[in-house]
């Protein structure tokens, strides 16, 4: 296995990140540093026992069909490649959970409806959670919602359920009613409400940041400072879309990216769960807690982590790809051989060698669909590199203070998405 390593030095305090096993020393003996390397007790995040499931994911698109036409989808109005206003029927449910149990499985990480605007087939998803829960072990479930469906009945029943729910609001009226139509802002308002009456409180807003935000003179620090006033948990994502005319021109400077990770760590420090956490800080302390490498830029495109369905029952490695044959999974292959080459880490020679390779996260779907670019990477030098190295020296920062203990025990408890 080759030596990943990279080596940082804080108030003249030496520590050793090893990229092969995600952990982080702090060196007290020059003369020996494979000695802490070698000794798991040494790394100051203590990783936490994770019980392995057959498949970390299932998704489901329960519905080809969305009530809203919002100026950025990257589903085509929710039909993706087949341009079919489809639901998905309950036969074909029926038999996806039969295959899935035909091979084997018995515990399913996450069951995520999606779509489309997946309460149009509320009914097939009741029944389905009914379905899933006598035939698998779930530890999850989820929906990504607009919230136009959303009711006293509903809500109730996810509850019941333990149902997480995303819902699509892109920050003050003004934005989201020009995104996503007239009316959609008091919507999502209204259903925030309504859970909150019921005691509902599985929901975070997931908001798409465009060109329209910097035209209405929104920064993405107001739309953070938005969903903080608000009181809910929150991500924000640049939008992906081939129409250069919809994404943002403006780029955070390397002091704006490194302040965003500290107070994304003082906000998990203090137990504040409200707002946005910084995606790289976010994804650095997963790895650490937890162990996990990202082998590949998706893992979840390799068929053996997440299985996507479209609403005719066809299996497809991404939910981007859904209604593209040429990207449908056959049965002998779990991944798509073009899939494969382009999800590849040791087929692009910044990242074979990197520490921070096991870390690094990428959306090979969008990639492959060019609707979004591959880091800045120049003369060996990578962009996403640099913001991981900011979020070892502020998890550094904290050991330092002897706070990084807390700082893990929180995001353990109530910071990691539903996933």
């Amino acid at each position: 296995m080759r030596m990943l390593v990279k080596s940082f030095v804080l108030q003249n305090v030496k520590y050793i990140f090893d990229g092969n096993s995600l952990e982080l020393f702090r060196v007290i003996n020059e003369d020996d540093i494979s000695t802490y390397m070698a000794q798991n007790d040494t790394s100051i995040c203590k990783k936490q026992v994770v019980n392995g499931n057959s498949i970390s994911k299932v998704v489901l698109n329960v519905s080809n069909k969305c009530n809203l036409r919002c100026k950025y989808c990257y589903a085509d109005g929710g039909q993706y490649a087949s341009k079919k206003d489809e639901l998905m029927s309950m036969q074909t449910l029926k038999d996806i959970i039969a295959e899935l149990h035909s091979k084997g499985i018995k515990r399913i990480g996450v069951v995520s409806f999606f779509g489309g605007e997946p309460l149009l087939n509320y009914p097939l998803i009741k029944s389905g959670i009914e379905l899933f829960n006598n035939t698998f072990e779930i530890r999850n479930y989820e929906i990504v919602t607009n919230a136009w469906y959303l009711n006293e009945e509903n809500i109730t029943f996810f509850k019941e359920n333990h149902v997480n729910l995303a819902i699509s609001i892109d920050g003050p009226q003004d934005i989201t009613d020009l995104l996503r139509g007239k009316g959609s802002y008091a919507k999502v308002l209204e259903s925030l409400h309504t859970a909150k009456q019921l005691g509902y409180y599985n929901i975070e807003c997931s908001a798409t940041y465009t060109k329209y935000h910097e035209e209405l003179g929104y920064t993405y620090d107001d739309i953070n400072k938005y969903f903080n006033k608000m009181g809910i948990k929150a991500t924000i994502s640049r939008v992906i879309s081939e129409n250069r005319n919809m994404k943002p021109t403006y780029r955070p400077t390397k002091e704006e990216i490194r302040n965003d990770i500290r107070e994304s760590a003082r906000k998990i420090y203090d137990n504040q769960v409200t707002g946005v956490i910084n995606p790289y800080l976010y994804q650095t302390l997963m790895s650490l807690t937890f162990g996990t490498r990202s082998i590949n830029y998706c893992d979840d495109l390799m068929g053996d982590f997440s299985i996507d369905y479209d609403y005719d029952g066809k299996k497809y490695n991404c939910f981007h790809f859904w209604g593209d044959k040429k990207y449908a999974v056959k049965e002998e292959k779990l991944c798509n051989d073009n899939i494969q080459v382009v999800n590849d880490k040791d087929n692009n020679v910044v990242c074979k060698m990197c520490w921070a390779k096991y870390l690094c996260k990428i959306c090979t779907a969008s990639i492959m669909q060019n609707t979004m670019k591959w880091p800045v990477m120049n003369s060996g030098e990578c962009s996403d590199r640099n913001i991981f190295e900011m979020c070892i020296e502020c998890i550094i920062e904290y050991h330092l203070e002897e706070k990084v203990k807390q700082l893990t025990d929180n995001f353990v408890r109530n910071f990691i998405h539903y996933q």
